[in-house]
């Protein structure tokens, strides 16, 4: 039999499914009408090639209907969905505001922008500094900035110890590494440059070990802080 009938056959079978017991006839067993299904099968044949519409219907039930090629597209293009930054106050925790907040104009115009509700800038803070992730020291680092910006705002003592609470933390942690040593000395300098309490900020440092220099200014203003290492 041809190639050409033998897919007549199929696609017969297929469509009116009527001779499926041909293809489960037990071939052990004799049958004295093997001639006669040979025949048959034959006849069908001829009849397929004859009706050559029947082989594409055949296959339109068939064979599995392809995604549309739009959805296709869309699905080998779609990418898996970005992990945002947490924000505080529509502001993200991440390294561009890290860098925004290092100049004066960056933290006047963050500061604008929390003054328009400042008691729902500092409710955020707050929530931020419970839930944020100790490990996560870049955002911790924006939220630090953050912090600062609005304690010359509005002072809140549960806010004011926070970044004397991060260094209490790190400095707890058993043989801590170069990194977060370093992360350590930022948390304190941005401490240092926030508190405007002189007689607190003294004793914050002696609580944490820390000695603390005064330095006299010859310029007029505030005179810099400085700190010495434990001997």
């Amino acid at each position: 039999m041809s190639v050409t009938k033998g897919l007549g056959v199929l696609a017969f079978l297929g469509v009116f499914g009527g001779f499926h017991y041909l293809l489960n006839l037990d071939r052990s067993a004799p049958s004295p009408l093997v001639e006669e299904d040979q025949k048959l099968i034959q006849e069908m044949a001829v009849f397929i090639q004859h009706h050559p519409e029947m082989v594409s219907e055949n296959r339109n039930i068939s064979e599995p209907r392809a995604e549309p090629r739009a959805n296709a597209v869309a699905q080998a293009d779609s990418a898996p969905p970005a992990v945002h930054d947490p924000e505080v106050f529509g502001i993200a925790l991440n390294r561009q505001t890290i860098e925004k907040l290092s100049s004066p104009e960056g933290v006047a115009e963050i500061q604008v922008r929390m003054s328009r509700n400042p008691q729902a800038a500092l409710s955020e803070l707050k929530q931020a500094w419970k839930i944020l992730d100790p490990a996560d020291t870049e955002r911790r680092e924006a939220l630090q900035e953050l912090t600062v910006a609005f304690r010359k705002l509005q002072n809140d003592p549960e806010l004011d110890v926070s970044l004397v609470e991060e260094i209490k933390q790190v400095k707890r942690e058993p043989g801590f590494s170069d990194a977060r040593l370093e992360y350590m000395g930022r948390t304190l300098q941005r401490h240092l440059n926030s508190e405007g309490n002189e007689a607190l900020l003294t004793e914050q440092l002696q609580a944490l070990g820390i000695p603390r220099v005064v330095v006299e200014s010859p310029e007029a203003g505030r005179a810099p802080a400085s700190t010495d290492p434990v001997k």
